[in-house]
């Protein structure tokens, strides 16, 4: 005896045939809306303006690296009394002339942020402690991989203008 008590017939494959098809249909649909109600998948808001001033941005770079400046940052990252997923973290920025003296009163704005996720962006004003030594402490709300951008502008530049310094860096909190 076969599988089936009684043949299979063609409208049995016929129906077969459209449930299989309404259930891939009814997933691929699931899956586009869930898709578009969560990250829409732009890290800007405003990528062609972004795009036309790439140039100033390069230029800024440039102006940067000429300037000489080596920095690092270093963090100690502690549990969060607000949460089992929240950390504190104490950041310490050096930066330094090319010479090794600590480049003194520049007001530097650290920024901690995810490109992925939307409304998690902490910003903290790093204070000088000492001669190119800037310390600030930030609560960041999810543990994870963070972009970290250090920046610092003249006041001689309009807001607008690019800063006069940038860091860059990528910190993992656990």
């Amino acid at each position: 005896m076969g599988l089936f008590s009684t043949p299979i017939t063609g409208r049995q494959v016929f129906l077969g045939l459209i449930l299989f098809f309404a259930i891939m249909l009814s997933a691929d649909v699931a899956l586009i809306y869930w898709s578009l109600k969560t990250h829409p998948g732009t890290v800007s808001d405003d990528a062609y303006r972004e795009g036309l001033a790439y140039n100033q941005k390069i230029e800024a770079a440039r102006r940067q690296a000429a300037l000489g400046w080596k920095a690092d940052a270093d963090f100690e990252i502690t549990p969060s009394l607000n949460g089992a997923s929240r950390r504190t973290v104490a950041l310490t920025f050096n930066l330094r002339e090319a010479t090794g003296a600590g480049v003194s009163g520049q007001p530097l704005v650290a920024t901690f942020f995810r490109p992925a996720t939307r409304g998690l962006d902490e910003r903290v004003t790093l204070n000088e402690s000492v001669s190119g030594t800037y310390v600030g402490v930030v609560e960041l709300a999810q543990l994870g991989q963070w972009r970290l951008v250090i920046e610092t502008q003249s006041e001689a530049t309009e807001p607008s203008a690019a800063p006069a310094f940038r860091y860059e860096d990528i910190v993992i909190i656990e």
